[in-house]
């Protein structure tokens, strides 16, 4: 069975989102045999010292990203160079010095910009004109699969796009057991109780670290995007 690279995973460094530390995600990536973790969590580069710490521990390969707020809509954002650490450091500072703490929105122009040594996973809510002609043969299409009825429609539109598909579910714990720790997490985060919580709560427990078996049959009818991840975390070399 083959592995594959977890791209979009978030710890506990995203306040109030991510539920699982980033140490607990480092080790159950090595327990599972995954190839490669991205730690990118929202808005910044919390976990990746404590991340990058127990990898080389462990002997895990760990990519460095983040999923930025793009105007209305997010994008993950990976390093593959240091000169794209650079870039990747200096517009996360543009977004949170221009907002109260909490905040930090970019301008898509900003990220193509800033392109430079990154590579870019991208989903509707972005504007993917201006990405094709600044990432060109670095931007993917990001397919995030949750075993949800309402993900097919925006499959298609990502399809669609034409840019090669990648695998990346959206990670916000290490097992799934923490699942009830981000459900409160989340009444936290937006001031409500669980009772009156709605669909403010993932709808399901789908958002854990999937084994690599697992993988193999959420996307078994797209074996090219389980090895983009593989391709992905080859090209990043920082």
């Amino acid at each position: 069975m083959s592995s594959y690279a977890a791209l979009w995973c978030k710890s506990n460094g995203s306040f109030l989102e991510g539920a699982s530390s980033p140490e607990e995600l480092v080790e159950q990536a090595h327990a599972l045999g995954l190839e490669a973790l991205a730690l990118t969590d929202r808005d910044g580069l919390y976990g990746s010292v404590a991340a990058h710490v127990r990898a080389q521990e462990l002997d895990v390969r760990l990519l460095v990203g983040s999923q930025v707020t793009v105007d209305a809509g997010q994008l993950v954002l990976l390093v593959e160079t240091l000169e794209g650490y650079r870039n990747l450091c200096r517009l996360l500072t543009a977004g949170r010095l221009r907002r109260p703490k909490g905040a930090c929105p970019v301008t898509l122009e900003e990220v193509c910009q800033r392109h430079r040594g990154l590579l870019a996973l991208w989903a509707p809510g972005v504007s993917l004109g201006p990405l094709r002609q600044a990432f060109r043969d670095r931007l993917y299409a990001r397919v995030a699969r949750h075993r949800l009825a309402r993900q097919a429609a925006q499959e298609a539109e990502l399809r669609a796009s034409g840019l090669p598909l990648v695998a990346a579910p959206e990670v916000l714990y290490h097992q799934r057991s923490r699942r009830p720790l981000q459900d409160v997490l989340t009444c936290i985060r937006y001031r409500v109780t669980l009772a009156s919580a709605g669909r403010l709560l993932r709808p399901n427990a789908e958002y854990g670290l999937a084994s690599p078996e697992e993988m193999a049959e959420l996307y078994a009818d797209l074996p090219e995007a389980l090895e983009a991840t593989r391709d992905i975390a080859r090209r990043c070399r920082f």
